[in-house]
């Protein structure tokens, strides 16, 4: 009966390790999301100053995404994503069109993410 007990208890712990996982991927794929709409709604609004704020706080939080992130993800797929951010610097400085696509790039990026991560019936078929 010990051996049910402590299968039942590695059970238990598994799922709230995976609910736990799926939970912080979530949260931080949303607030990184919510830091790059920041920059958008600031670049619709034609303020380059509080578009390039935002991107600072976004800086500011890539360290802690991409910890929490590294854990869950491929590295790779992080790399890229670091790639797309540090492009837009010099495009929100010019105030250029080509900033809102990169922009746009970057929230896929962070979408797809949260989308790979977390389980669905089409990740099965």
């Amino acid at each position: 009966m010990n051996r049910f007990h402590m299968s039942l208890a590695v059970a238990g712990l598994l799922v709230a390790v995976s609910a736990g996982s799926l939970a912080a991927v979530g949260y931080e794929c949303r607030q990184f999301g919510a830091l790059a709409q920041d920059i958008g709604d600031a670049l619709d609004a034609g303020d380059t100053a509080r578009a390039r704020r935002a991107y600072d706080r976004m800086e500011a939080a890539w360290d802690g995404f991409h910890h929490v992130m590294g854990l869950f993800v491929e590295g790779t797929q992080l790399h890229e994503l670091r790639a797309d951010m540090a492009g837009l610097p010099p495009l929100l400085a010019e105030d250029t069109p080509e900033a809102r696509s990169a922009l746009a790039r970057l929230e896929k990026r962070i979408e797809a993410l949260y989308e790979e991560e977390v389980p669905s019936i089409w990740h099965i078929l």
